[in-house]
């Protein structure tokens, strides 16, 4: 098996240069190359001496050891890591370490996920009243344009139950004809009766 020997120490404290005279004079050694995210000197090169990675590089790549996809942008002065989604970012907490954190993340994930779902909903319910509000408005004028003994009997039946509902939707007015109908019947019955009244 053979012997690692790693070699550490302060920046400046002549690693590069013990390493260049081991390889010199002990036949056999073999370099690896290890990674730093300190600025590059003059005469190295990547690759050679080291990887030369930004913070957000270094970062990036142990979260990729660990499944974590971070993302880097280089930003002129520095670069920046970052996660598209909740589970990179969770994935990137567990890897270093702060699985407290990312139960917090998931609350929060959870809680803004619900109160969206619940905001949608409800300014969907709040549309569907104001455009059934207008619509029965609307339908309202209209009879009131018309003389309704006049009318054919599935006109007649519809624009008495509009008058006696105004409030109900067009699925519940179709539910109450004899026989019900459908809403698309019961829709096209009450334009009909807006049409005649625009005539």
């Amino acid at each position: 098996m053979p012997t690692v020997l790693v070699v550490t120490g302060p920046s400046g404290a002549g690693k590069g240069t013990l390493i260049r005279e081991l390889v010199e004079r002990v036949p056999g050694i073999e370099v690896t190359v290890s990674a730093t995210t300190r600025e590059r000197r003059r005469g190295e090169e990547n690759g050679r001496e080291y990887w030369f990675l930004s913070d957000a590089e270094f970062l990036a790549g142990v979260a990729a050891r660990e499944g974590a996809e971070l993302h880097v942008i280089d930003r002129g002065r520095h670069a920046v890591a970052y996660a598209k989604g909740t589970e990179p970012i969770a994935d990137a907490l567990v890897a270093a370490g702060a699985s407290d954190v990312v139960l917090v993340l998931e609350e929060r994930s959870v809680v803004a996920a619900t109160r969206a779902d619940a905001n949608r909903l409800a300014n969907a319910d709040h549309a569907n009243l104001v455009r059934t509000s207008r619509a029965a408005h609307a339908q309202l004028e209209a009879l009131g344009k018309l003389d309704l003994d006049a009318l054919p009997d599935d006109l007649r039946e519809l624009a008495t139950l509009r008058l006696r509902h105004p409030t109900l939707s067009i699925a519940e007015l179709a539910r109450r004809c004899r026989p019900p109908a459908s809403k698309a019947a019961a829709y096209r019955r009450l334009r009909r009766i807006q049409a005649l009244a625009g005539d």
